[in-house]
């Protein structure tokens, strides 16, 4: 654990020691997060790997997250077991999963090469994992109702912006907790 953390923290130290140049980008599942964040959650033993790409070549896969010419630092938080009703759920933006499910509503496009067919209305059920650290498991996603590739791929797309939750707790600790939730989509 020691050595984990003296491994984040010298790379981190690296990446941003020279003070005329931007941050590389850091990514937890999927998502851009601060040098800050990273640093906390390494303190608390979340970090699995940290892996810190500056080839041009391995660098490009990241450009949709912003400017990558300083690096980027990938960061794999560690496995941990999933609880299904925690003594305390989750909170998204100060709700629950309706309030979640309303932002995903409000976030969610209608794939473009789908509106064309003839569904006005398609219903997709994805089950995913808020880890304990407040973010979607990517690893987590899965469709258990809606095969449709575009209409996954759009569901996957907004569940990876989810903006950070507040994690469910088992005995006061922060647990990792499995939710499902039916996303519809619709032309009207």
């Amino acid at each position: 654990m020691k050595r984990i953390f003296l491994i984040a923290t010298f790379a981190l130290a690296a990446l941003t020691a020279n003070a005329q140049q931007k941050d590389p980008i850091y990514i937890i599942n999927e998502r851009v997060v601060s040098a800050s964040e990273v640093q906390e959650l390494t303190s608390q033993g979340h970090v699995d790997v940290i892996t810190v790409i500056r080839e041009a070549e391995e660098v490009k896969q990241y450009e949709r997250f912003g400017d990558t010419s300083n690096g980027v630092v990938v960061v794999t938080l560690k496995e941990e077991h999933v609880f299904i009703a925690p003594e305390e759920p989750g909170e998204f933006m100060g709700g629950n999963i309706v309030t979640f499910q309303k932002w995903v509503a409000e976030n969610l496009r209608y794939p473009e090469e789908m509106k064309n067919q003839k569904a006005s209305q398609v219903k997709i059920v994805v089950k995913f994992t808020i880890g304990k650290h407040g973010y979607i498991v990517p690893s987590s996603i899965e469709f258990l109702q809606g095969s449709v590739k575009a209409f996954n791929d759009e569901v996957r797309r907004v569940l990876l912006s989810s903006p950070r939750w507040e994690p469910g707790k088992q005995k006061g600790e922060p647990v990792a907790v499995s939710y499902m939730l039916p996303v519809i989509f619709s032309t009207k």
